[in-house]
């Protein structure tokens, strides 16, 4: 009975396997002869499920109202939106983003995200580019949204960003492609914990910039793991100069950083030198949001901007992750 196109699906999730295979494990042979570092869950040296208590307090705290009620728009809560800019890009952000138009979608952690953008951004048989190392749901996405996957190898023989497999891997397809979506995961790559350098990131930029003469550039950048690096994060080099027709999109995600993976808050954010190009994409995702998701939960987002827009329990939260 199953429509053609799902007749094939059938999953096997290694990560979620493996992760009740070590808690088994655990009770058969005791916990000080298993170590679990299966899923990306932060766990306290007694091998519990690590929370922050400004986190805890705030929502424990929250009126009914914010915890059971719908969000007043699609895209999320305006103070939320704001939130999202503050955390990723600073206060300052509206002089750090000018010359470039952006647009936030509040979406179901950063997997909603990258689907959002891979539903809109993928034409029927193109591929997205995905580094060989990598979170293997990208996968899953592609193929559930009608494209393929190809892969470019992140590092070189010296242990650095391979940018010259890089380049031939994306000149290869921008010209056969419409389109073309290229994941990077930085910084903290996961699974490697690889961040790239300024000149990476410059270099890398440049080739970007250079494929645009042949296709339309989608770079998704995804920063689930940001407040793991032990820089602080500059995300501008990546939206410097950008040409009409490269989209950048921040997919971000509470999940990590606030230790509350089930909340699913997390946010597409999208930056281009076109008006348009934002345009369509803020059409494009409400309408994907609406059709599959509808909004994201309410308390989650007024979690968020709680902390993050309140100076003292931003103070607490910054606190909190290094005690």
């Amino acid at each position: 009975m199953l429509a053609e196109h799902s007749k094939s699906k059938k999953i096997f999730d290694n990560g979620f396997q493996i992760s009740k295979n070590a808690v088994l494990a655990s009770k058969i042979y005791g916990k000080e002869n298993v170590i679990n570092a299966t899923l990306g869950i932060f766990y306290n040296d007694s091998e519990e499920m690590h929370t922050l208590d400004i986190v805890n307090n705030e929502y424990k705290n929250l009126p009914d109202k914010d915890l059971f009620n719908y969000s007043s728009s699609i895209n999320g809560e305006e103070l939320f939106i704001d939130a999202v800019k503050q955390y990723i890009f600073g206060k300052n952000h509206i002089k750090t983003l000018e010359n470039n138009f952006c647009e936030v979608i509040a979406t179901p952690g950063g997997s909603g995200a990258i689907y959002n953008t891979f539903k809109n951004y993928i034409n029927p048989s193109e591929v997205v580019l995905l580094p060989d190392y990598m979170w293997s749901s990208y996968k899953l996405m592609s193929k559930e949204v009608g494209g393929g996957h190809q892969t470019y190898s992140l590092f070189n023989k010296k242990g650095r960003f391979d940018l010259i497999n890089f380049r031939n891997s994306v000149m290869e397809l921008a010209k056969i492609q419409k389109n073309l979506v290229v994941v990077l995961n930085n910084p903290c790559h996961n699974p490697t914990g690889y961040t790239l350098s300024s000149y990476e990131i410059k270099s890398f930029m440049n080739i970007l910039k250079e494929a645009c003469t042949l296709c339309n550039i989608i770079l998704i950048n995804d920063i689930a793991y940001m407040d793991f690096n032990n820089k602080k994060n500059d995300l501008s080099m990546f939206y410097q100069d950008l040409p009409n027709n490269l989209l950048l999109v921040i997919t971000f995600s509470m999940s990590k950083s606030f230790c509350c993976y089930g909340l699913r808050i997390g946010a597409q954010i999208a930056i281009s030198s076109s008006k348009d190009t934002i345009d369509n994409f803020t059409d494009a995702s409400l309408y994907t949001c609406r059709s599959v998701w509808s909004n994201i939960p309410k308390g989650g987002m007024t979690l968020f901007s709680n902390i993050v827009l309140n100076k003292k329990n931003i103070n607490n939260f910054y606190w909190n992750k290094v005690i």
